[in-house]
């Protein structure tokens, strides 16, 4: 799911993904791969060093949506939450999902 989180802020090129995520290549080729063999994500189409996510790629920006809303109403609050990037809520408010805002000093 960092994967697609990353790839909805804009990340396209192995680089950006390795860069944002800091993980290994090897694992990072692994679920590169994985999600293309999934369909989530494809390579090389048309710009051979480019990753795109396809339409079901795209939808997965409601579930990192509502596994935020989630969190934010059911996690503990001594418990550390990383703020749900902006282009999450963006691409999930395209698909008709609106994301309800953190409460302010959270």
């Amino acid at each position: 799911m960092m994967i697609v989180r990353e790839a909805l802020a804009g990340s396209d090129r192995y680089q950006d993904f390795r860069d944002a995520l800091s993980i290994s290549d090897n694992t990072l080729t692994r679920r590169l791969a994985h999600l293309q063999q999934i369909g989530v994500l494809v390579h090389g189409d048309p710009d051979p060093g480019v990753y795109r996510l396809t339409d079901a790629g795209n939808d997965l920006a409601r579930v990192l949506a509502v596994l935020g809303d989630w969190a934010m109403t059911w996690m503990p609050v001594d418990m550390p939450l990383q703020p749900i990037s902006q282009p999450v809520i963006d691409a999930a408010a395209a698909f008709g999902f609106e994301m309800p805002r953190p409460p302010e000093g959270t």
